[in-house]
């Protein structure tokens, strides 16, 4: 549950930046490729699912309040 409530607030600090929120998503991605490709880490049933994360990412980019808080479109760095 940490986890999660982490990734929203890395999401929404992401939308304040201008940086795709949905860039942590693809992070997390790679991150579990490399996992998979090399071993599974011992404690992976602790974290967040893939899914769980973006309908949370997704949800909160989709807030009405989300637009007002961009310095930028969106995509940028």
């Amino acid at each position: 549950e940490l986890e999660l409530k982490c990734d929203g607030i890395a999401a929404l600090t992401l939308l304040t930046l201008g940086v795709d929120p949905m860039r942590l998503i693809e992070a997390v991605k790679k991150l579990e490729r490399f996992n998979q490709r090399f071993s599974v880490a011992p404690n992976a049933t602790d974290y967040p699912t893939l899914r769980d994360r973006e309908e949370l990412v997704t949800a909160l980019v989709n807030r009405p309040w989300a637009a007002k808080t961009r310095t930028a479109p969106l995509g940028g760095r």
